[in-house]
C-alpha cells in the first residue's frame, strides 16, 4: 500500500477559539512533535485528512507530510481525536519516522 500526502500549512496555536474557527472553516489543527521540545502546529483540510485515514494508508504506512510547500516530511500518526457523536475529527498528532 501506498502512503497518503497530505498539504499542510503553519498555524499560530490559539487555544479553544481558534482550533473552533479552524474547524468550521473545514480544517483540523495538528502537531507534529519533532524534538524534544519542539513542536510544527499546523492546520490541514479535514476532508483529505479524513479520506488518508478512512483508506487505511495514513494510519498503516504513514504520511507524507508537505507544510507551507516545503518538502514533504515522512511522518506516522501517533493520537487523534474525533468528535463522539459526529464522527468528525478534531484534532491529529504526527511525529517524524
Amino acid at each position: 500500500m501506498a502512503r497518503a500526502s497530505l498539504t499542510a500549512e503553519t498555524r499560530t496555536p490559539g487555544g479553544d477559539g481558534a482550533a473552533g474557527r479552524l474547524r468550521r472553516e473545514g480544517k483540523v489543527p495538528g502537531i507534529v512533535y519533532d524534538k524534544p521540545g519542539a513542536a510544527i502546529p499546523f492546520q490541514v483540510s479535514a476532508h483529505e485528512l479524513t479520506l488518508a485515514l478512512n483508506q487505511g494508508k495514513g494510519r498503516e504506512n504513514g504520511v507524507d507530510l508537505a507544510i507551507d510547500g516545503a518538502a514533504p516530511i515522512a511522518v506516522e500518526m501517533v493520537d487523534w481525536q474525533r468528535d463522539p457523536v459526529r464522527g468528525d475529527i478534531l484534532h491529529v498528532d504526527f511525529k517524524p519516522v
